[in-house]
């Protein structure tokens, strides 16, 4: 009995810390998980561009609506992923939320 007892609080302590680490951090990512993401985006565009194909004039003026707003094609990205990883934060926070009530 006592086992058991033990065992259960040790689970306890180690989800109550690993729910609190994933409260702590930021919804959007932390800077590691951004460069992460963005290096992982890079990889799957091939040496493409984020704005599309770099031979149309929809890029020529998607790039020149960025220039404009003072962006680059990496700040497009950062962007993309701190979104992505907003989705993944609020996901999990939603599945945790359905499990305690």
């Amino acid at each position: 009995m006592f086992a058991r007892t033990k065992v259960a609080l040790g689970v306890a302590v180690i989800l109550g810390s690993a729910s609190a680490a994933l409260a702590a951090s930021p919804p959007q990512g932390t800077p590691a998980q951004q460069q992460q993401c963005v290096a992982n985006m890079e990889a799957s565009l091939h040496g493409r561009s984020v704005l599309g194909s770099r031979d149309t004039s929809i890029y020529i003026q998607s790039l020149g609506g960025v220039d404009n707003m003072g962006m680059t094609e990496y700040d497009i990205m950062v962007g993309r992923c701190m979104a992505q990883l907003y989705r993944q934060h609020a996901r999990l926070h939603a599945g945790q939320s359905r499990q305690s009530r």
